[in-house]
């Protein structure tokens, strides 16, 4: 079974955002303070000045303020997610095509990062945004049940110190499951119940975990028909 995953960052953070283009003023402001961006931006102009009696040109720097278009630009930049899978976690069939093309003996990062979006195991991950879904292509990233509990660990979890000044690992929800792709009978039915429990009411770590345990059905049901 395969899981879709999402960038659930700014639907968790904001519960009245839909769409970053369909959004008000007020709440793109909200977000943008959120992630540190500024809402003016300093442009370069020429204008011209007398000096010693001559009329020169002279460069100036002004404020003004970004348009929405530039806001949601760089808002869907600060808040994308990186994902870059590990080669423990990668098909014989990603390694093998990862070996063939030489990757390895080329020393520039952006074509190992090209080849590794081609077979699937890194993607910059925007943050999902009710759209239709042709617009949605670069929001959910398809991965296997062992990926997806080891993306949970390294991006749902923050290490904080709380009031004790004890390191503690903190829940915070980046990356979460869209949907999930069944092959067979027994995982559409584990699905279907894993979606009941993520849609359920509670907190979406408790949520999570619960749905988690029955990734174990799968395990057992495969080792089984092995056997057989």
């Amino acid at each position: 079974m395969k899981v879709l995953i999402k960038n659930v960052q700014l639907e968790k953070e904001f519960p009245k955002f839909k769409t970053l283009e369909n959004c008000s003023e007020g709440l793109l402001k909200e977000i943008a303070r959120k992630y540190q961006i500024g809402t003016q931006k300093r442009v370069k102009f020429n204008r011209e000045v007398e000096l010693y009696g001559e009329r020169k040109n002279q460069t100036s720097y002004r404020f003004v303020n970004r348009t929405k278009i530039e806001l949601v630009k760089e808002i869907r930049n600060r808040a994308k997610i990186a994902i870059d899978v590990p080669r423990d976690y990668w098909t014989d069939e990603q390694y093998e095509a990862f070996l063939d093309e030489g990757v390895l003996d080329n020393m520039d990062v952006n074509v190992e990062l090209e080849f590794k979006k081609r077979i699937g195991v890194y993607k910059d991950l925007l943050p999902y945004e009710d759209l239709p879904r042709h617009k949605q292509d670069d929001m959910f990233m398809e991965v296997s049940l062992d990926v997806w509990e080891y993306l949970t660990i390294e991006f749902n979890y923050k290490n904080d110190v709380d009031k004790n000044k004890l390191q503690v690992k903190r829940w915070r929800p980046l990356l979460y499951p869209h949907d999930f792709i069944w092959e067979t009978d027994e995982e559409k039915e584990i699905a279907v119940n894993m979606k009941k429990i993520i849609e359920g009411t509670g907190g979406d770590s408790l949520k999570l975990n619960n749905a988690m345990k029955l990734v174990g059905t799968i395990e057992e049901t495969t080792e089984d028909s092995v056997e057989e």
